[in-house]
């Protein structure tokens, strides 16, 4: 059979090593057939595993492993796994799933992760870091990672193309609080904190998991799936929020951005109302007179910062002018009798935008 070129579809129950094209030509599959096959059985070390790293979203984390067998071109959320202690499961999870696909994972650090030379891994389905470490060029990489059909893909020596990816990436980390930079209008992240084990499961056991994958196999091919996948990374944000998640978010903003947050509640807590309307240049003046913040804060305030937390947060200003309340604080923190009404373009802030 003549191949007039290569391609990497990932196919795992109808796998293909030659696909042919609507023009007749025949493209070689780089992507590799499965070591397993299924086979109805029992899968018990396999079940205790996923229920150990998904908890309470058993089911969500069993559609993932699912999805991964079932629907590889699916884009997923990156799976963010996080403990400060050891003997948690996150490693033996991840080369389980990394075991069940075989050649088509890979596992890689954050000097791989940022390298432009990136032809070793953009084909796999399955990538994971098991030391994931804050890196500002990856967190602005990472934004596409989980969402891009397609990404410049280099080898040493070779040129670039612009090439399909359809890999699930794991970040595994023993920090808690800054394994990665989220904001809270972040939809690319499921962050899981994984408990310790405390039976320890001996050595023994990745050798049980491996020899229950077929049965596993063949529960996800029966499976009905819990979600319906309405999302471009087929969870809903909703179904994937964690606490840890939210720790996370917490954690990635800077004083300024927290102080403001502060702020903002406390205004609202005040007067008893649950939303507020400010434009920017309003907004950038309340808080040069706010006690929360700190005076190295208060310098760098300006209507451009004020507008990149604002974008941040996911908020626009109306397209129109709004007549309202320009709500304030005096410089101790009280009521001020007196507010001025304004007309101007404004940012709605409610309670839950504030995550209160």
């Amino acid at each position: 059979m003549k191949c007039v070129n290569e391609t990497n579809q990932p196919e795992h129950i109808n796998y293909q090593e030659y696909i042919k094209t609507p023009s007749g030509d025949f493209y070689y599959n780089k992507y590799r057939p499965l070591k397993y096959k299924p086979k109805e059985g029992v899968f018990p070390h396999l079940d205790s595993l996923i229920k150990h790293i998904f908890g309470e979203q058993y089911e969500l984390g069993m559609d993932y492993v699912q999805l991964i067998y079932t629907k590889p071109m699916l884009r997923l959320p990156v799976l963010v796994l996080v403990s400060t202690e050891n003997n948690t499961g996150k490693s033996t999870f991840c080369k389980m799933v990394a075991t069940i696909v075989g050649e088509n994972s890979i596992a890689i650090d954050n000097k791989v992760l940022v390298s432009r030379f990136n032809s070793s891994w953009t084909h796999k389905i399955f990538v994971y870091n098991e030391e994931a470490l804050v890196d500002p060029k990856l967190q602005e990489m990472l934004k596409n990672y989980a969402t891009a059909e397609k990404l410049p893909t280099e080898g040493k020596g070779t040129n670039m193309e612009n090439k399909k990816v359809y890999f699930k990436l794991v970040l595994c980390s023993n920090d808690e609080i800054h394994p990665t930079y989220i904001n809270k209008q972040d939809t690319r992240h499921w962050v899981r904190k994984v408990p310790v084990i405390q039976d320890n499961p001996g050595k023994s056991f990745y050798e049980e998991c491996k020899k229950e994958i077929p049965a596993l196999l063949w529960h996800l091919q029966h499976r009905k799936l819990s979600t319906s996948g309405i999302d471009r990374l087929w969870f809903t944000p909703e179904e994937t929020r964690t606490e840890a998640w939210r720790k996370i978010v917490a954690a990635s903003r800077d004083s300024f951005e927290q102080s403001l947050i502060d702020l903002l509640l406390d205004i609202m807590n005040v007067y008893n109302v649950d939303e507020l309307k400010y434009s920017k240049t309003e907004l950038n003046n309340i808080v040069r007179n706010a006690i929360q913040f700190s005076d190295s804060d208060r310098r760098k305030c300006s209507d451009t910062h004020i507008k990149e937390i604002m974008n941040k947060w996911g908020l626009k200003a109306t397209a129109k002018t709004c007549h309202h309340k320009v709500y304030s604080l005096d410089y101790e923190g009280r009521e001020v009798m007196s507010l001025p009404y304004r007309s101007s373009n404004v940012y709605l802030i409610t309670r839950e935008i504030l995550g209160k």
